[in-house]
């Protein structure tokens, strides 16, 4: 089966849209340079892309049917964004609408023609740190065997009789073992970085030294536990463990805290949902 047609922009849109940012990417929580030096001096590296804000072709992200072509490979229907700013759009389309679009595109030009018209340079990408929460390995651990197995009594007291070819009614530790990945996706260092984590929380989470600095495009990884208690059999144990997280955790809060080179203070808030942590 043949792929819709896509309405393309033109190469000169695409370079339009780039130099009217400035070559910086549109997202506000974003704003990295696009374009770079490469070890070859005839060469120029690219991280950007020409995004549409309504869909290329029938059945993308944002597709408008009642656009005609013309206007949906015009410059009015582009964006200049990163490559990963690019990608994050159009995988979650609800949470990236077309008027949110079109307000970043309005206020990166605006901010640019202002840099223009002061002469000066001004503030410098705002910084911006990205989640993510990887699950590691899990298990479930015996905690002792319920009194809800059949009983019998020895000796005057009442003892567990467990069957060997039935099912057995156990108290489970059940775990959830990660590693939670902190990530300065911005040109600026982020200093003393902090975690605050809301309820329900993990039940252990490793610490970041009070004094710290993370540079430009890298990362640091903590490590995390989260605990759930149950009484049941093996097989309905297992189940649960499939999930990514206990179900309690999910709406969980993460504010993170850090300061740039002129200290001021930054904070993000992210909430977990379906898997991961997303930004609020």
């Amino acid at each position: 089966m043949a792929r819709p047609k896509r309405d393309e922009f033109a190469p000169a849109i695409v370079a339009t849209l780039q130099f009217r940012v400035g070559t910086l990417c549109s997202n506000p929580k974003c704003r990295v340079h696009t374009t770079g030096p490469h070890t070859e001096p005839g060469k120029v590296t690219r991280i950007g892309s020409a995004a549409h804000i309504t869909a290329a072709a029938t059945g993308g992200p944002r597709y408008d049917p009642d656009m005609p072509p013309a206007e949906r490979s015009s410059i009015a229907n582009g964006i200049w964004l990163c490559e990963n700013c690019a990608t994050l759009i159009d995988k979650d389309a609800a949470a990236y609408p077309v008027e949110l679009l079109k307000q970043w595109k309005r206020d990166a030009e605006q901010e640019m023609n202002q840099r223009m018209i002061s002469g000066k340079a001004g503030s410098q990408p705002t910084p911006h740190m990205d989640i993510d929460l990887h699950w590691k390995f899990g298990g479930r651990f015996i905690q002792g065997y319920s009194k809800k197995n059949p009983t019998k009594v020895i000796d005057g007291r009442e003892t567990i009789e467990l069957q060997a070819d039935g099912p057995q009614i156990i108290h489970w530790r059940l775990s959830w073992n990660y590693d939670l990945c902190l990530f300065n996706n911005s040109l600026q260092h982020m200093f003393n970085v902090s975690v605050e984590v809301g309820k329900p929380g993990f039940e252990e989470l490793s610490k970041l030294e009070k004094i710290n600095n993370l540079p430009p495009l890298k990362g640091i990884t903590m490590s995390a536990l989260s605990i759930e208690y149950m009484e049941g059999t093996a097989e309905e144990a297992d189940p649960l463990l499939l999930h990514p997280y206990p179900a309690r955790m999910e709406g969980m809060t993460l504010r993170i805290s850090y300061r740039d080179e002129h200290q001021k203070q930054y904070e993000q808030n992210y909430v977990l949902s379906k898997g991961n942590f997303q930004p609020v």
